[in-house]
C-alpha cells in the first residue's frame, strides 16, 4: 500500500489525467508486485474554481456523493480493474460536477466489510441510509457519525481490514 501510494503521489505530479496516472501506476506496480498484491484506488482530480471532479476507480468502493440538497448517490464507476494485477490494462475516467455545497465521502471496503459479533456485515444499504440522516453535517462530523455507527455496529467483534474514512466539501 505505501509503495503504490508513493508511485500514484510520484505520477501525479507531472500527469493531469486520471486514467493515464492510474494506468502508468499500474504499469510499474506489475512490474514490481510481488506475491500477488494488489491495491485499490480511488484517484479524482477536482478543479477547486469550476467544482469539475475527473476521477478513475480502480476497483475501489464508489465513493458517495451528498448534494447541497442532501441527495445522495454513489459515483458512477469507471470499471476499471485494481491496481498491480494485470499488465497492460486501459483506465477511464468519469467527470461530475459538484456544486457549492456538495459533499463527497470516501471509505475502504473495512467500513460496508464490518461485521458484528452475529458475523453480519455493516454493508452498502446500512452506509447509504446512515449517509442520509447526515447530509447537513460538515465533513468532519459526516466522518465522525459513520466512524461511531460502525464501531457500534461491530461491538467488539475483530476485524479483518482497515477503516478509513475521509469526506470533502466543495465551498465553491
Amino acid at each position: 500500500m505505501a509503495i503504490s501510494r508513493t508511485v500514484v503521489r510520484a505520477i501525479a505530479l507531472t500527469e493531469n489525467s486520471a486514467a493515464k496516472c492510474m494506468q502508468r501506476a499500474n504499469e510499474i506496480l506489475c512490474q514490481e508486485s510481488v506475491n500477488d498484491m494488489f491495491v485499490t484506488v480511488f484517484y479524482g482530480i477536482l478543479n477547486i474554481n469550476t467544482g469539475v471532479v475527473t476521477y478513475c476507480n480502480a476497483g475501489h468502493n464508489p465513493p458517495i456523493w451528498i448534494d447541497k440538497e442532501g441527495v445522495i448517490s454513489q459515483l458512477p464507476l469507471t470499471h476499471d480493474l485494481v491496481l498491480a494485477a494485470l499488465e497492460d490494462k486501459q483506465y477511464h475516467e468519469k467527470e461530475i460536477v459538484l456544486k457549492p455545497g456538495d459533499t463527497l465521502f470516501l471509505y475502504t471496503d473495512g467500513v460496508t466489510e464490518a461485521n458484528n459479533l452475529s458475523g453480519e456485515l455493516y454493508g452498502d444499504d446500512r452506509l447509504m441510509e446512515h449517509c442520509k440522516t447526515y447530509t447537513r453535517l460538515s465533513p468532519r462530523e459526516i466522518v465522525s457519525n459513520i466512524t461511531h455507527s460502525v464501531t457500534t455496529f461491530a461491538m467488539g467483534a475483530v476485524q479483518s481490514d482497515d477503516i478509513i474514512l475521509m469526506a470533502i466539501r466543495y465551498n465553491g
